[in-house]
């Protein structure tokens, strides 16, 4: 059986012509390469300095954050719960003691006074978190009461107010 010529072996114009080929497409790919960095450096250039200034907008707007306590006001903040409201709570309710939340009765009513849904379905569960240890119970059992859009005219004959504003926000203690 007649041996297949190697390369070595292979006429002198077809080797050639093997190499050339293999030539342009290590040029092709090295070309290819280049550019992929050419666009990736261009894209680094462009693109990183501006979220460099955009990230540091973020950080002075929130500048204002330097403790733990701030931080926790400022997530009721984002709900829309007023941060003297829980900076009350936090100051007049002893961590021992109980409490009720009285709001408007429904989210309707909390809207037609200012106050958006979410922070009527979210206000109770946040300021339980907020006052721990502090526990709230139902109204013919609270120590102290903190009311929000709410009428206070029932509380008044039983009630020591400790904090009230304009705005519909009180913090009492109960005095039955």
């Amino acid at each position: 059986m007649p041996e297949s010529p190697g390369l070595d072996r292979l006429p002198d114009t077809r080797r050639a012509a093997g190499s050339a080929r293999a030539g342009l497409a290590s040029w092709i790919r090295f070309g290819l390469g280049v550019a992929g960095v050419v666009v990736a450096s261009l894209s680094f250039v462009l693109h990183v300095p501006g979220a460099v200034r955009r990230l540091d907008s973020t950080v002075s707007a929130d500048a204002y954050i330097t403790d733990p306590l701030g931080r926790e006001l400022t997530s009721g903040d984002i709900l829309g719960i007023p941060s003297e409201l829980q900076r009350e709570a936090l100051q007049l309710i002893p961590k021992d003691s109980d409490y009720v939340l009285m709001l408007p009765p429904d989210p309707e009513s909390a809207a037609k006074s200012g106050m958006a849904t979410i922070t009527w379905m979210t206000v109770g569960p946040f300021l339980h978190y907020l006052l721990l240890p502090a526990r709230p119970v139902d109204s013919t059992v609270a120590h102290y009461v903190i009311c929000w859009h709410c009428d206070t005219t029932p509380w008044d004959g039983i009630t020591t107010w400790l904090w009230k504003t304009d705005e519909g926000e009180a913090i009492g203690r109960v005095t039955r």
